[in-house]
């Protein structure tokens, strides 16, 4: 029975690891399904379509596969501008489970001919009021940055002079529940640890006010330069999921084990 039991008990902990260990999207879109034209009510893989203003879906220049997102708009020096989002609003909001983190990535294409071109994702609390985190790069200038806070002043911190960011790289935000109304987002370029002058600087810690609810990770482009011009953000591969985070469900087999060895250890 013991053996029985040890034997149940390890099936089902490798179980909850192979299920814990997946995905769940919320959105994951690669474009490629997309008709040409308007981003703004095309659907998105999930439940609610991309809210747009300008961005479309094309077939030339830059893309990952056949097809990516193009957006150009005159924008004055340090203008930002939040274009394209998968409305969450709409179906309240996605809460963060303890033990998961909700990760928001997508592709940007970083050209070194348009150096004053800042492509970014940043990600709303509070029914899409409070800027919680940005986090993009700019060709030329080989910027790479997060924004903390929610007003238009709040600083834009990180950059290196080199080595240039050219071609496609992929920017992640990765935000958990610190607490009942506290989020914690963690910056990720090309899947490592965002750093600044060398130092990992990869961590954001902002108290939303009123919940742990994530409800937008929007598109952004921002003019780094010091005139007014035509900047253009072209992405790709965009992903909303909950990952589970490794030590929630590694301590939930190990404990399985545990339990099912001491039962056996009792019967010998």
């Amino acid at each position: 029975m013991t053996f029985v039991f040890a034997r149940w008990a390890t099936g089902v902990g490798l179980g909850i690891l192979a299920a814990m260990s997946s995905a769940t999207y919320i959105v994951n879109t690669d474009f490629e399904s997309n008709p040409i034209g308007a981003l703004n009510g095309q659907a998105s893989t999930g439940p609610n379509p991309w809210l747009s203003t300008g961005a479309t879906v094309v077939n030339t220049g830059p893309t990952q596969g056949s097809q990516a997102v193009n957006y150009t708009s005159t924008l004055a020096p340090g203008a930002f501008d939040h274009h394209s989002r998968v409305n969450l609003v709409t179906s309240g909001g996605v809460t963060i489970p303890p033990g998961w983190t909700l990760k928001a990535s997508v592709d940007v294409y970083s050209d070194p001919n348009t150096p004053d071109n800042f492509t970014g994702l940043a990600m709303w609390s509070n029914t899409h009021t409070a800027e919680h985190s940005l986090f993009g790069i700019s060709g030329g200038w080989a910027f790479a940055g997060g924004r903390h806070g929610t007003g238009p002043t709040a600083p834009i911190l990180g950059h290196w002079a080199n080595p240039p960011y050219q071609g496609w790289r992929t920017i992640s935000l990765l935000v958990t529940q610190t607490s009942a109304n506290t989020l914690t987002t963690t910056y990720l370029l090309d899947g490592n640890p965002f750093t600044w002058n060398g130092a990992v600087y990869n961590t954001h810690v902002d108290s939303v006010g009123l919940s742990n609810l994530a409800f937008d990770f929007s598109l952004v482009t921002m003019n780094f330069g010091t005139a007014s011009g035509a900047i253009t953000g072209i992405y790709d591969n965009y992903r909303v999921e909950l990952v589970p985070e490794p030590t929630g469900f590694v301590a939930t087999v190990l404990g399985l084990l545990t339990l099912a060895k001491r039962r056996r250890s009792k019967q010998l």
